[in-house]
C-alpha cells in the first residue's frame, strides 16, 4: 500500500473535490495535484517528502550573514570602505561565507584573509582612497567580530 492518497477528482465551483480511493479522505483543491498521507497506509511521509512528491521545487539553503558578508558590512558601515570592481574583496567574502567562521579563525584562514585585506589596503593607500594606516591587530579583531556576528545570526 502506498503512503500517499490516490485521489479521484470531481470538478466543483471553485476548483476540485479530491477523494482518496483507499482511505476515503476528501479535500478541496484548486488544482488536480493534491498530495496527502493516506490514512489507510502504515507508512507516513515527512512534509519535505510530500512537497517533493507534489513536484514542488525545493529551495536551496541560502547562506545569510556569513563572516565574509559581515566583514563587508563592518568595513562599509564603520570605515566607509566598499568593494571595487577590480578588487578581490567579493571573492574573499564569498570564500569566507562558504568555509564558515571556524575556518576564518584558523591561523591559515586568518593569514589568507589578512593578506587580501592588506593588499587591498596598500592599493587604496597608494592612490589616496584611504588615510587609515594598516594595523594587523585591528584587522584581526574585525575578522573575529565578523565571525562572532555570523555565529549569532546562525543561531537565530
Amino acid at each position: 500500500m502506498t503512503a500517499l492518497c490516490d485521489f479521484a477528482y470531481v470538478a466543483a465551483e471553485s476548483g476540485y473535490v479530491a477523494t482518496c480511493a483507499a482511505c476515503g479522505r476528501t479535500v478541496r483543491t484548486r488544482t488536480t495535484k493534491a498530495v496527502a498521507n493516506c490514512r489507510a497506509s502504515s507508512t507516513r511521509m515527512t512534509p519535505d517528502e510530500l512537497m517533493q512528491a507534489a513536484g514542488v521545487p525545493q529551495a536551496k539553503p541560502v547562506i545569510v550573514g556569513g563572516p565574509g558578508t559581515e566583514l563587508k558590512a563592518i568595513l562599509q558601515d564603520w570605515l566607509g570602505i566598499t568593494a571595487d570592481a577590480g578588487c578581490g574583496c567579493n571573492q574573499m567574502a564569498a570564500r569566507m561565507d562558504a568555509l564558515g567562521p571556524d575556518w576564518c579563525e584558523t591561523p591559515a584562514g586568518m593569514d589568507e584573509i589578512l593578506a587580501v585585506m592588506q593588499s587591498e589596503h596598500s592599493k587604496r593607500w597608494q592612490d589616496g582612497r584611504t588615510r587609515l594606516p594598516w594595523a594587523d591587530a585591528a584587522a584581526r579583531q574585525l575578522v573575529r567580530l565578523a565571525c562572532r556576528r555570523s555565529r549569532n545570526k546562525a543561531r537565530r
